[in-house]
């Protein structure tokens, strides 16, 4: 079984983990400066190890790497997106209809604010085939939510679409696309 960390096959026995954490800085130039200039945390500590041990090493791997992607990817506060929000005036996207797609299309998310980023040109475009034929019509401003999965909170946003059902029509509006998994997250006290 693979868990996709590797570790190299050692011994049973101690060895010493030497650990150097620095920060690249520039000069006022914006040029890399020296080494020696960088600040620079060095330790290191003596690790029993035991193959015993692999699968928890591989395990705590994954959860620290995923909080650090968690820890380095945080918003501290709303974007401004949300104290600025686009008006919504056509009426094949009316707040009510947004709300609705967004319960239906992400029911594992939990939407506890949503707007629509502000925009000046047309809210529709039509996305057509090599042929020229219509494929489905996008909705142009992206819907940026807040929103609560597994108990945490992120901020991410979708795209919304009708795809084209022949005839000159289109099928309901749906979510197309979302920004990522999870977003960004956020300390959910700070979604207000």
């Amino acid at each position: 079984m693979s868990s996709g960390i590797a570790i190299a096959q050692l011994a049973d026995g101690q060895y010493t983990v030497r650990i150097k954490i620095y920060n690249e800085t520039t000069n006022a130039y914006g040029y890399l400066q020296s080494q020696d200039k960088w600040p620079t945390l060095e330790s290191e500590f003596d690790f029993q190890f035991s193959e015993e041990d692999v699968e928890r090493i591989r395990k705590n791997a994954r959860l620290g790497s995923d909080l650090a992607v968690e820890s380095a990817f945080r918003y501290d506060k709303l974007p401004p997106v949300f104290s600025n929000p686009g008006k919504l005036t056509d009426s094949n996207a009316t707040s009510a209809k947004i709300a609705a797609i967004l319960k239906r299309d992400l029911p594992q998310r939990q939407i506890i604010k949503w707007v629509a980023e502000s925009y000046n040109g047309p809210y529709w475009s039509i996305a057509n085939d090599d042929y020229g034929l219509p494929k489905y019509k996008y909705f142009n401003p992206h819907i940026w939510i807040a929103y609560k999965s597994d108990g945490k909170c992120y901020v991410g946003f979708v795209t919304l679409r009708q795809v084209y059902s022949g005839g000159g029509t289109y099928a309901a509006l749906a979510v197309a696309w979302t920004s990522t998994k999870d977003g960004k997250g956020i300390d959910c006290i700070k979604v207000k």
